[in-house]
């Protein structure tokens, strides 16, 4: 799959804009904006994007290799840490290639990793179900409908709103190695009392505002590698994480730190808290990504202070 990067509009994108986008009439079907009648048109809209883009949140999406328009995203602060879309539109002739998934992966990267976000919420007309799986396809949840009139033509449409939080947050055991580990990386902490009780209460409340949980404990028999469970358990009975692994563990042989996978979570604190934290977002149906982490105890890293850096720089790809 080719990539797309997100910048801001530029004179030379006027004929592929005309050619491609605006004057195309079942493209804007379920969008806000109105299609142009003529060349002359798209130039002056052409004029007022670039201005506008300029100060606002607002860009075209264009292929990498070539720097061709394919589209376009944007996004409001609406105050409070929450930001919302204002559209997202790829060209017909590039649909179906997964880059209007890619867009609003960079676009979410940029308000959620640079602007300090705490939530997205993403709107699309109630008939366009392509764009209800794309959001839903990121682990956006459905919040409410509600009816609205398109301004350059009176329609009446019904709108679907979806809510996204903010990514990363860590949790760790306190008086562990984890929490030596985390102190410092730049996401929010939370860190667990070992106490088997408070801590799946603790762990579910942040599960209810969070998109990506990484919680840390530490284990004994491992050393200089941090050891990644893929389950949890609960006497017979099993749940797997679902935290994407595959794409995980290509950041982490990336950055060269060594890692195990385990299916032997513990019997204790950490096993329950983790069965707690992925049966709760199962029954609820929650989009919360959850993964437990044992890293060494501390007189078995060498440096933690490399390996914190480094899982630093990957958790931030991660939002």
């Amino acid at each position: 799959m080719k990539k797309v990067i997100l910048r801001k509009a530029k004179t030379k994108d006027l004929d592929s804009m005309w050619n491609n986008i605006w004057q195309d009439k079942e493209l804007a079907e379920y969008m806000l904006w109105k299609p142009v009648e003529s060349y002359k048109e798209a130039k002056i809209r052409l004029e007022k994007t670039i201005e506008f883009q300029k100060s606002n949140l607002a860009f075209y999406i264009c292929l990498e290799e070539t720097d061709e328009v394919i589209g376009f995203i944007g996004a409001v602060d609406t105050g409070d840490g929450v930001f919302e879309d204002c559209g997202l539109c790829i060209t017909a002739k590039y649909q179906r290639n997964g880059y209007g998934k890619q867009a609003l992966q960079l676009l979410l990267k940029m308000i959620f990793g640079e602007l300090g976000g705490k939530e997205f919420i993403y709107s699309c007309f109630e008939e366009n179900i392509k764009s209800q799986k794309l959001c839903e396809s990121l682990g956006f949840k459905y919040k409410y409908s509600k009816q609205n009139i398109r301004n350059w033509d009176g329609l009446k449409y019904t709108a679907r709103y979806y809510s996204k939080k903010s990514g990363v947050k860590l949790l760790a055991f306190k008086n562990t190695s984890a929490e030596l580990l985390v102190k410092g990386m730049d996401f929010p902490t939370v860190f667990l009392p070992s106490d088997k009780i408070r801590d799946s209460e603790i762990a579910k409340a942040e599960i209810e505002k969070s998109s990506i949980i990484i919680c840390f404990g530490q284990k004994p028999q491992i050393k200089n590698k941090i050891c990644m469970e893929l389950i949890a358990k609960n006497h017979d009975e099993i749940i797997n994480t679902n935290f994407e692994i595959e794409s995980f563990k290509e950041a982490l042989e990336l950055n060269m730190i060594p890692y195990s996978e385990s299916q032997n979570p513990g019997t204790s604190f950490c096993n329950l808290v983790y069965w707690n934290s992925l049966n709760y977002i199962k029954t609820q149906n929650l989009n919360c990504k959850f993964l437990f982490i044992h890293i060494p105890f501390e007189n078995n890293i060498d440096d933690i202070f490399d390996l914190r850096k480094k899982l630093n720089i990957i958790l931030k790809n991660l939002q």
